[in-house]
């Protein structure tokens, strides 16, 4: 595996960092998978990963979303998406990312793994360019919020308007990371709720650019994108026959243990999409590929790809 760093320029031109993890024959190989990675982490932690697909003859890219990795320049900038519409700028980001996978690769099919914010991300993209990829595995999401939401909202209205959007709330951060430790027994840490090695958790709490508070303005981006993928009128946008693999863990509170899973599964089956496919993966938490089994995680997702 050849791993490369480079960067692009985003819709505004804001420098967007991004790995390449590239094969040994990349002149064999048969696809490319764009990784959107989750909240309050970055792109470097899916190398392992990367590396199984490498091995199977995908490329991938996986870029630092803004406010987040090396992508955000300094500490001022982690956890905020921009001043106003990050949400959807994030998401051209992506778009321009694969623009440029094409023109890399203009033979090959792409494909995109989202995880968590990255699958709701990856949710308004496939809205709102529905012809730009082949296919994507959507890790570790999660369901409409409902009346939550129009709470939530008002809340942030309220900091935002008080202490700007820049200010860092440790109720919002409660009212997310914070309630998902309840129904972990006996938990080490507040970030045990990621996954059940505890190897894997400690990686995430010594890294300095994951876990960070984040900004009142990125909290409203989210609920932004969060209405946005639930609504009828985009996800009929989407081809009938797009291929969706949503994976998760069966003890993921962010997927509500399942409810939530299936809650976002069903949003597309009863808007007619008739290529959907679920999968839970027992006694599991959030982050699947670093998980205990993250070898049956690899393997399934590489054998949806294959078959598309």
């Amino acid at each position: 595996m050849t791993e490369q760093i480079f960067s692009f320029a985003g819709k505004d031109n804001m420098e967007i960092v991004t790995y390449k993890w590239l094969p040994e024959n990349v002149n064999e190989a048969k696809g490319v998978v764009q990784i959107a990675h989750g909240m309050a982490e970055h792109a470097a932690r899916y190398a392992q990963f990367a590396q199984f697909l490498n091995s199977h003859g995908y490329i991938v890219y996986a870029n630092d979303h803004r406010g987040h990795g090396k992508t955000a320049k300094s500490v001022r900038d982690i956890g905020f998406f921009g001043e106003s519409n990050g949400w959807f700028t994030v998401v051209d980001d992506m778009h321009v990312l694969t623009e440029l996978i094409n023109k890399a690769h203009p033979d090959l099919p792409v494909y995109i793994f989202g995880h968590s914010m990255g699958s709701l991300l990856t949710r308004t993209y496939i809205a709102l360019y529905p012809n730009a990829v082949k296919a994507c595995v959507l890790c570790g999401t999660t369901g409409n919020p409902g009346i939550i939401r129009y709470i939530a909202m008002a809340i942030i209205y309220f900091y935002k308007t008080v202490k700007g959007k820049r200010a860092r709330v440790k109720l919002l951060d409660t009212m997310s990371f914070g309630a998902f430790n309840k129904k972990i027994k006996k938990p080490v840490t507040q970030f045990d709720w990621l996954s059940t090695d505890p190897e894997e958790v400690n990686k995430y709490l010594d890294d300095p650019l994951c876990g960070v508070l984040f900004s009142v303005k990125f909290f409203e981006d989210l609920l932004t994108g969060l209405e946005f993928i639930f609504k009828k009128k985009y996800i009929q946008r989407i081809p009938k026959d797009f291929p969706l693999f949503f994976i998760s863990g069966s003890d993921d509170p962010v997927g509500e243990f399942e409810k939530g899973v299936i809650n976002a599964h069903n949003s597309y089956i009863n808007e007619g999409l008739r290529n959907t496919t679920l999968k839970f993966y027992k006694n599991k938490r959030h982050e699947l590929i670093n998980e205990t089994n993250r070898e049956e995680v690899y393997t399934d997702v590489l054998n949806f790809l294959n078959n598309f």
